[in-house]
């Protein structure tokens, strides 16, 4: 994206995500160029603050500008950079737990190690000092709810467009992608209007799809 005006206003918070709020009003209001501009702005931001967490909610943003002003090829690449943002932090937690779950293994060998050490002192009858304090487990962490409802959204927006473009395969694997997220996040929160509300709304495309392909 490129900005045509450049220069951050001093009333705009220094805070991306109060940007992209403004944007999404612009938005809503059909001014997609004002939006955009707003966006370009953020994402500098973000970028300079280094919160790449915020390009996930200005990336998608984007996709839904373009969405809005038919340019559907640009609304996809947008969609899937978000995704992309989302998919970097999962892997940096999936290496973190790897981490984690590695030091357990060692703190578990050192654990027996110990206990070995202290069961020969007292064979030998030698004084043993303190006990030794068990370390807990690492615990393997999901990627945060936000994440998967920012992928889940955008997954969903991704097959409605592939839907209106006639990309009917695809639309169908970008759909059920998007369904299998929100049911995992259903299960947390069974009762949450929103998430049934977008679910059901991905079904109904869904089943326009199908009807298409047969």
């Amino acid at each position: 994206m490129q900005s045509n005006t450049p220069e951050i206003p001093t009333s705009v918070s220094e805070n991306p995500f109060a940007l992209v709020e403004q944007a999404a009003t612009q938005y809503k209001q059909k001014n997609f160029e004002t939006a955009l501009d707003l966006l370009v702005r953020a994402e500098i931001l973000a970028r300079k603050t280094k919160r790449p967490e915020a390009l996930v909610v200005i990336f998608s943003m984007a996709g839904n500008v373009f969405t809005g002003m038919e340019e559907f090829e640009k609304a996809l690449r947008y969609f899937e950079k978000s995704l992309e943002i989302i998919n970097m932090f999962e892997t940096v937690e999936e290496k973190e737990a790897e981490k984690e779950a590695e030091a357990g293994k060692e703190a578990g060998k050192e654990r027996e190690a110990e206990k070995e050490r202290e069961e020969n002192k007292e064979e030998k009858n030698e004084e043993t000092g303190a006990g030794f304090d068990c370390e807990k487990e690492a615990e393997e962490s999901e990627p945060e709810s936000i994440f998967i409802e920012w992928s889940a959204s955008n997954e969903g927006k991704i097959g409605n467009l592939l839907f209106q473009m006639g990309q009917f395969t695809e639309a169908e694997i970008r759909l059920r992608r998007a369904l299998k997220l929100y049911e995992k996040l259903l299960e947390a929160e069974p009762e949450a209007a929103q998430l049934l509300s977008t679910s059901a709304k991905i079904k109904d495309i869904l089943r326009r799809v199908l009807s298409k392909t047969g």
